[in-house]
């Protein structure tokens, strides 16, 4: 399944709490996006099966109302927010020492660590 836009999941919690239909004037206006991405995001969804559009009524499709109903329509995971493989190490047990780096750290607070291992 394609993964949804968040203006795409916004619409479909309004329309859910609107009744499961509005006026497509009126769920512009309540998003509150450009008119453009406005008409991508109700065409990407009518193409998905979430909403059904005829004249000027857009209204909840059973399967849109499951997939926000299941917490499907929730914030999908950022990929910004996955740390890269290349920095993850093996984990440390919760008792295990650890001895940090003296270069590494700051010379202000530890002046005398610094020094005195030089």
């Amino acid at each position: 399944m394609k993964h949804i836009t968040d203006i795409e999941r916004r619409a479909l919690i309004t329309l859910l709490k609107g009744n499961r239909q509005l006026d497509s004037f009126t769920l512009f206006k309540r998003l509150k996006v450009g008119f453009s991405s406005f008409s991508r995001s109700i065409l990407s969804l009518v193409e998905m099966g979430f909403v059904e559009e005829d004249d000027n009524n857009i209204r909840l499709t059973i399967r849109g109302a499951e997939y926000v109903s299941l917490g499907l329509g929730e914030r999908g995971e950022k990929a910004w927010r996955k740390v890269p493989s290349r920095f993850l190490k093996t984990k440390m047990e919760p008792n295990q020492p650890y001895t940090p780096s003296i270069k590494l750290l700051d010379t202000q607070t530890f002046k005398n660590l610094k020094n005195d291992v030089e």
